[in-house]
């Protein structure tokens, strides 16, 4: 229940092509994130779970901006934890298309370079303070083979990354969130 289907556009996809070095490009086509809006988020269904996450934030151009900060201010009325992920913004509109949405989220968890492009800043403390005196409540930056950055008004923590065998990172930050949100469930 709670899933939207119609036949007026293809369901969205990515095809990540991996070059040799390890640097990736997207082919992306939006397909229904394309028309996907809050009419279509049924607050009925939303308000009997502990957590909503938003992925994908810059590849949903109607939903992007004043429908995300609308959907995440109701998710706060109900007492949802507020989750918060960046793609990267192809359209180059970065902080003004989000600034809105920031007052409303606990934890945003975009990548360092979308981080960048976001504030304008470089630091990473530098990126966590300016998104934290936006409203952010916590802030983790994801860093690749760095580790990542986790602030709040209280707390910082650099975390290294994971000693593991890479073979490729594609899906690496979705794994990350996917990590956080589990870690935040268990408590």
């Amino acid at each position: 229940s709670g899933i939207k289907i119609t036949n007026e556009t293809n369901t969205s996809g990515t095809s990540i092509l991996v070059h040799p070095d390890g640097e990736r490009s997207f082919l992306h086509s939006t397909g229904a994130n394309r028309t996907f809006g809050i009419e279509d988020i049924d607050f009925d269904i939303i308000k009997d779970f502990y957590i909503i996450h938003i992925g994908g934030t810059f590849l949903m151009p109607k939903f992007d901006g004043k429908q995300t900060e609308e959907t995440l201010k109701k998710a706060k009325e109900i007492g949802l934890i507020t989750v918060l992920d960046t793609a990267w913004d192809a359209t180059g509109k970065w902080f003004p298309l989000i600034e809105g949405t920031l007052k409303y989220i606990d934890y945003f968890l975009p990548s360092y370079e979308e981080a960048k492009m976001i504030t304008g800043k470089v630091k990473v403390e530098e990126i966590s303070e300016f998104l934290l005196s936006k409203g952010v409540k916590n802030v983790g930056i994801k860093m690749g083979e760095n580790g990542s950055y986790i602030a709040n008004s209280k707390e910082k923590y650099y975390f290294p990354p994971l000693k593991v065998n890479v073979a490729d990172t594609t899906g690496a930050g979705d794994g990350y969130v996917a990590g956080f949100i589990a870690g935040l469930v268990k408590g």
